[in-house]
Protein backbone atom coordinates (compact mmCIF):
# COMPACT_ATOMS: atom_id res chain seq x y z
CA UNK A 1 0.00 0.00 0.00
CA UNK A 2 1.29 3.60 -0.93
CA UNK A 3 0.82 5.91 1.87
CA UNK A 4 -0.89 9.64 1.33
CA UNK A 5 2.27 11.11 2.41
CA UNK A 6 4.27 8.92 0.04
CA UNK A 7 1.91 9.68 -2.39
CA UNK A 8 1.77 13.48 -1.98
CA UNK A 9 5.41 13.96 -2.19
CA UNK A 10 6.05 11.64 -5.29
CA UNK A 11 3.02 13.73 -6.71
CA UNK A 12 4.76 16.90 -5.58
CA UNK A 13 7.86 15.95 -7.80
CA UNK A 14 6.65 14.02 -10.46
CA UNK A 15 2.89 15.14 -10.84
CA UNK A 16 0.89 16.72 -13.24
CA UNK A 17 -2.57 18.51 -12.78
CA UNK A 18 -4.43 19.82 -15.65
CA UNK A 19 -7.54 21.24 -16.53
CA UNK A 20 -7.97 20.17 -20.39
CA UNK A 21 -10.80 21.38 -22.99
CA UNK A 22 -11.77 18.28 -25.03
CA UNK A 23 -14.44 18.26 -27.91
CA UNK A 24 -16.79 16.15 -28.12
CA UNK A 25 -18.80 16.18 -31.12
CA UNK A 26 -19.68 19.59 -31.59
CA UNK A 27 -19.36 21.56 -28.33
CA UNK A 28 -16.25 21.42 -26.05
CA UNK A 29 -16.02 19.73 -21.82
CA UNK A 30 -13.55 20.74 -19.50
CA UNK A 31 -12.08 17.70 -17.53
CA UNK A 32 -10.02 17.56 -13.94
CA UNK A 33 -6.85 15.51 -15.05
CA UNK A 34 -3.55 14.15 -12.98
CA UNK A 35 -0.62 11.94 -14.04
CA UNK A 36 2.43 10.91 -13.29
CA UNK A 37 5.39 10.11 -15.62
CA UNK A 38 7.89 8.09 -15.20
CA UNK A 39 10.84 5.21 -16.83
CA UNK A 40 9.90 2.52 -14.51
CA UNK A 41 6.68 1.60 -14.65
CA UNK A 42 6.65 -0.60 -11.21
CA UNK A 43 5.58 2.41 -8.93
CA UNK A 44 3.13 3.09 -11.32
CA UNK A 45 1.32 0.35 -11.42
CA UNK A 46 1.34 -0.32 -7.53
CA UNK A 47 -0.15 3.72 -7.54
CA UNK A 48 -3.08 2.34 -9.78
CA UNK A 49 -3.71 -0.56 -7.17
CA UNK A 50 -3.72 1.85 -4.48
CA UNK A 51 -5.91 4.80 -6.22
CA UNK A 52 -7.63 3.68 -9.44
CA UNK A 53 -6.66 4.79 -12.84
CA UNK A 54 -4.76 3.90 -15.89
CA UNK A 55 -1.12 3.25 -16.79
CA UNK A 56 -0.12 3.69 -20.34
CA UNK A 57 3.09 3.06 -22.51
CA UNK A 58 4.20 6.67 -24.34
CA UNK A 59 6.77 6.72 -26.92
CA UNK A 60 9.47 10.09 -26.83
CA UNK A 61 10.81 10.45 -30.42
CA UNK A 62 13.16 13.29 -29.72
CA UNK A 63 14.76 10.67 -26.91
CA UNK A 64 13.62 7.09 -28.93
CA UNK A 65 12.64 5.92 -25.61
CA UNK A 66 9.40 4.39 -23.79
CA UNK A 67 8.19 6.04 -20.79
CA UNK A 68 5.14 5.29 -19.27
CA UNK A 69 2.11 7.66 -17.81
CA UNK A 70 -0.51 6.95 -14.87
CA UNK A 71 -3.82 9.08 -15.39
CA UNK A 72 -7.21 9.29 -13.61
CA UNK A 73 -9.25 12.52 -13.92
CA UNK A 74 -12.59 13.87 -13.12
CA UNK A 75 -14.58 12.65 -9.76
CA UNK A 76 -11.64 10.00 -9.20
CA UNK A 77 -8.55 12.62 -9.04
CA UNK A 78 -10.75 14.92 -7.32
CA UNK A 79 -10.81 12.17 -4.56
CA UNK A 80 -7.19 11.83 -4.79
CA UNK A 81 -6.14 15.24 -4.28
CA UNK A 82 -8.40 16.39 -1.56
CA UNK A 83 -6.41 13.07 0.15
CA UNK A 84 -3.13 14.05 0.06
CA UNK A 85 -4.09 17.88 0.07
CA UNK A 86 -2.51 18.30 3.28
CA UNK A 87 0.98 16.92 2.86
CA UNK A 88 1.86 18.70 -0.76
CA UNK A 89 4.38 21.12 -0.92
CA UNK A 90 4.91 22.22 -4.20
CA UNK A 91 1.61 21.51 -5.92
CA UNK A 92 -0.56 22.67 -3.31
CA UNK A 93 -2.07 25.85 -5.21
CA UNK A 94 -2.90 23.88 -8.61
CA UNK A 95 -4.21 21.30 -6.06
CA UNK A 96 -6.64 23.86 -4.11
CA UNK A 97 -7.71 25.36 -7.74
CA UNK A 98 -8.00 21.83 -9.09
CA UNK A 99 -10.20 21.12 -5.93
CA UNK A 100 -12.52 24.14 -6.67
CA UNK A 101 -12.67 23.40 -10.17
CA UNK A 102 -13.85 20.25 -9.27
CA UNK A 103 -16.48 21.00 -7.00
CA UNK A 104 -18.04 23.72 -9.41
CA UNK A 105 -18.29 21.17 -11.74
CA UNK A 106 -19.82 18.39 -9.66
CA UNK A 107 -22.24 20.75 -8.60
CA UNK A 108 -23.32 22.64 -12.05
CA UNK A 109 -23.87 19.18 -13.01
CA UNK A 110 -26.50 18.31 -10.50
CA UNK A 111 -28.69 21.32 -12.18
CA UNK A 112 -29.56 19.64 -15.11
CA UNK A 113 -31.26 22.56 -16.57
CA UNK A 114 -29.60 25.68 -16.67
CA UNK A 115 -30.07 29.12 -18.11
CA UNK A 116 -27.90 30.03 -21.19
CA UNK A 117 -26.79 33.23 -18.16
CA UNK A 118 -26.00 30.44 -15.77
CA UNK A 119 -24.15 28.08 -18.71
CA UNK A 120 -22.01 31.32 -19.98
CA UNK A 121 -20.74 32.23 -16.40
CA UNK A 122 -19.72 28.38 -16.21
CA UNK A 123 -17.50 28.34 -19.37
CA UNK A 124 -15.83 31.43 -18.17
CA UNK A 125 -14.91 30.15 -15.23
CA UNK A 126 -13.60 26.92 -16.68
CA UNK A 127 -11.67 28.47 -19.17
CA UNK A 128 -10.25 30.83 -16.64
CA UNK A 129 -9.59 28.23 -14.43
CA UNK A 130 -7.61 26.57 -17.59
CA UNK A 131 -5.43 29.66 -17.79
CA UNK A 132 -4.99 29.93 -14.14
CA UNK A 133 -3.78 26.41 -13.77
CA UNK A 134 -1.62 26.67 -16.75
CA UNK A 135 0.21 29.89 -15.15
CA UNK A 136 0.77 28.26 -11.81
CA UNK A 137 2.54 25.69 -13.54
CA UNK A 138 5.36 28.11 -14.36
Amino acid sequence: MISLEYMAGFFDGEGCIKISREKNHSRFTYRLRIGIGQKDRSILIRIKQAYGGIVVACYDKRYNKTYYEWDTSAQRAFQILKQIYPYLQLKKLQAKLAIEFQEIVHNYRKNSRPTEIERIEKFSYYETAKEEMHFLKK
